[in-house]
């Protein structure tokens, strides 16, 4: 049904209560066929290529901005393991990051470090350094007998 109503070119705007309704009640499993369209149709320009995340739009329209909320209330939609899920949303620029959805979504479009990859890389360096810091140490004790 869904498929119909995006070819017959429906906007997110017509549909909004309904595509709320059905992003509430739906499942990570259903990301192919409930929420997943409904995505498409709340962001009719992402133009997806296979493992590229298309931009998001540089201004969130308010049926937009209702979609996000919805799809970041329902817990069911972001188990990690389910790669359908991260497809449906990677295919409108959308990333796995719940939490940074939703900053966005309250701080006026600030897309800017949604994924938190910065934090994260950081956080991955001083991990590996630390690491190497106490290889280092315990090898030295174990050179003088002592580990």
């Amino acid at each position: 049904m869904l498929g119909k109503l995006k070819s017959r070119g429906v906007t997110i705007d017509q549909m909004l209560p309904a595509a709320l309704a059905i992003i509430a009640g739906s499942t990570a499993m259903c990301a192919d066929y409930d929420w997943g369209p409904v995505l498409q149709i709340a962001f009719p320009s992402s133009k997806f290529k296979p493992g590229v995340r298309p931009p998001l739009p540089d201004k969130l329209t308010e049926a937009q901005r209702a979609v996000l909320e919805a799809l970041v209330a329902n817990e069911l939609l972001w188990d990690p393991r389910n790669g359908n899920a991260s497809l449906a949303r990677m295919k409108v620029g959308l990333t796995d990051n719940r939490d940074g959805i939703q900053n966005a979504v309250k701080n006026e479009n600030d897309y800017e470090n949604i994924d938190g990859i910065a934090d994260f890389q950081m956080a991955m360096v001083q991990f590996i350094i630390d690491s190497r810091r106490f290889e280092i140490e315990w090898f030295k004790r174990f050179k003088e007998g002592n580990p």
